[in-house]
């Protein structure tokens, strides 16, 4: 019986699977960005980059810099490959999109004890991960990367694993900078797994340098480094005025989740709020019993 639970449920998730993602099918540009990418692409295997916009060499520095290791990626694909630039896209987005969402599942089902069916609806519930492969963008690839970096650094402590995270981490920033922003999160899995000894240092020494591998690697190709990136970054940035926006960025991140997953997310936290409350209210009674001298409630 509980067999036929199980397969009647999974075969509800695919059918619900394919009606939410089948719009991936057919994906298309929005945007400039990822025109640009493979405009790029080609001219790079063409050895003619500096054509892409001889009128506005700004435009050719950012679009190249800050999306450099899509960029590259595509070009492989379009060069040795010898693939069309549309399906070049269309298979960065794709494996993106695969290597996402089987990253993520890796992570929730390591973090928690949701069963397999649970953590899949959960994830085709957030918008930012069901829906992120229906237009071609450079955000899927970068965090594909990054999220297979933290997998597989929970999944193993060897030295091994260390290094294909640090490189798969430089990778996704050399993609996109902000990927940077997943450091925190590797220090902390870090931490929880080795604590402050000896075996912490030796991991974190072998990631930073799987990171700086593609990091200097790949703009030295262009004869440029990560400082060049972030510096056209950070200029292009102030030219837009996009300052810091409290309000733009909550709604960016409601689309995101998405109504079920922002409930989801809210019981979360408020279970961890409870979790903190409940420690800090024993540290209390601990603190008080301890100076008061009764050391049985200690």
């Amino acid at each position: 019986m509980t067999l036929r639970r199980e397969l009647v449920a999974w075969v509800a998730i695919i059918l619900l699977s394919v009606w939410m993602l089948h719009p991936m099918l057919t994906p298309a540009h929005v945007e400039g960005f990822s025109a640009s990418i493979v405009s790029l692409a080609l001219h790079l295997n063409a050895s003619h980059l500096t054509d892409y916009d001889r009128l506005h060499p700004a435009n050719l520095e950012y679009f190249t810099l800050s999306r450099l290791g899509t960029v590259a990626f595509v070009s492989v694909l379009t060069g040795p490959l010898g693939v069309s630039g549309e399906w070049a896209m269309r298979l960065t987005t794709w494996s993106g999109f695969l290597v996402l969402a089987t990253s993520s599942f890796i992570l929730v089902r390591r973090w928690t004890n949701a069963s397999s069916e649970a953590i899949v609806v959960a994830l085709l519930l957030i918008p930012g991960l069901s829906e992120s492969a229906f237009f071609y963008n450079d955000t899927i690839f970068a965090a594909a990367l990054g999220t297979t970096a933290l997998a597989v650094i929970v999944m193993s402590r060897r030295l091994v694993a260390a290094t294909v995270s640090g490189v798969l981490l430089g990778a996704a920033i050399v993609a996109r900078l902000d990927a940077a922003l997943l450091v925190p999160a590797v220090v902390l899995i870090g931490l929880e797994q080795h604590g402050l000894r000896r075996s912490f240092w030796t991991r974190a020494s072998v990631f930073a340098l799987g990171v700086l591998v593609p990091v200097v690697s790949v703009p030295a190709a262009l004869h440029a480094t990560i400082f060049d990136v972030y510096a056209t970054t950070k200029h292009a940035v102030a030219l837009w005025g996009e300052g810091f926006r409290p309000a733009q960025h909550a709604r960016e991140l409601s689309f995101f989740l998405g109504i079920p997953a922002g409930v989801l997310a809210a019981l979360g936290c408020s279970i961890v709020v409870c979790c903190c409350w409940g420690e800090c209210q024993r540290c209390s009674t601990w603190w008080h019993s301890a100076r008061s001298g009764n050391r049985a409630n200690c």
